[in-house]
C-alpha cells in the first residue's frame, strides 16, 4: 500500500488544471474509489450531497457523502467546463447528446463517459507536474484521503462511514495505522480527560462520604 505525505498531497491539489481538478478533488478530499467517479451521474450530486454507487455484491452499495467546505468551487468549476464541452460538441453535432454520467470529455461532435483509462492518466499526469516520481494511483489518492483525515483528529468511526467500510478494522488497515499512531491517539485521550477535569476543579462536584452498612 502507498500513501502520500500530506506535503505531497497538498502539491497534488495544486498541481491539477481543467477537469484534473474535480478528479483530484473526488479521490483526494472526498475519499471516492475510481470505479464510484466513473458511476457518478449528474442527478447523484446534490446540494451538499454526494449520492456514491460502490462497489459490493448485486450492483454495488450506496452511501451518501457531504460536501467539504471546497468542493463547491471545485463543482462549479467543473461544470463550466462541463457546459462548455456540451456547446462545442453541439455546435458539430445538433444531434450531440449528454451523456447520463458526470465526468465526460468530448471527441469532435460526440460526448462520451470517462473510462478507467483516462481517469488513471489523468492522475498519472497530475503526480509527475507535481513531482512524484514512484508510481501513484487512484487508490492512492483514496487511502491519503483516509490518512489525512484521520491525521486532523476525525474518528475512525467517522472515516469508516465516509469510505463505506463496514468494519473500523479494516479502515485501520487501510490507513496503515502504525503503533506511533496508536500511541499519538493515546495522548490525544489522556489530553482530553486533562481538559475535563480541569473543567471539573473550576465547578467541583460534592462527593458524598461513603457509609458503611453493618451486618
Amino acid at each position: 500500500m502507498d500513501w502520500l505525505s500530506p506535503e505531497e498531497a497538498v502539491r497534488v491539489m495544486d498541481a491539477a488544471q481543467g477537469i484534473e481538478r474535480i478528479v483530484v478533488h473526488l479521490e483526494l478530499r472526498l475519499g471516492l474509489r475510481r470505479i464510484e467517479v466513473l458511476r457518478l451521474s449528474v442527478k447523484d450530486v446534490r446540494e451538499q450531497i454526494l449520492d456514491v454507487h460502490g462497489k459490493g455484491r448485486g450492483g454495488g452499495k450506496w452511501r451518501t457523502l457531504a460536501w467539504a467546505p471546497d468542493t463547491k468551487a471545485e463543482l462549479e468549476h467543473y461544470l463550466s467546463l462541463r457546459e462548455e464541452m456540451i456547446a462545442q460538441a453541439r455546435q458539430k453535432n445538433r444531434r450531440a447528446e449528454e451523456p447520463e454520467a458526470f465526468l465526460i470529455y468530448r471527441k469532435g461532435g460526440k460526448l462520451y463517459g470517462y473510462e478507467r483509462t483516462g481517469v488513471d492518466n489523468m492522475v498519472h499526469a497530475v503526480a509527475r507536474r507535481a513531482g512524484i516520481t514512484r508510481p501513484i494511483g487512484n487508490h492512492t489518492l483514496r487511502r491519503t484521503c483516509g490518512r489525512l483525515m484521520h491525521y486532523a483528529g476525525v474518528p475512525l468511526v467517522d472515516i469508516a462511514e465516509a469510505f463505506g467500510h463496514s468494519d473500523v478494522k479494516t479502515t485501520m488497515r487501510y490507513l496503515g495505522l502504525t503503533i506511533d499512531d496508536l500511541s499519538k491517539a493515546q495522548e490525544r485521550t489522556l489530553s482530553y480527560l486533562d481538559r475535563v477535569r480541569n473543567g471539573m476543579m473550576s465547578s467541583p462536584v460534592k462527593v458524598e462520604p461513603l457509609i458503611r452498612v453493618r451486618d
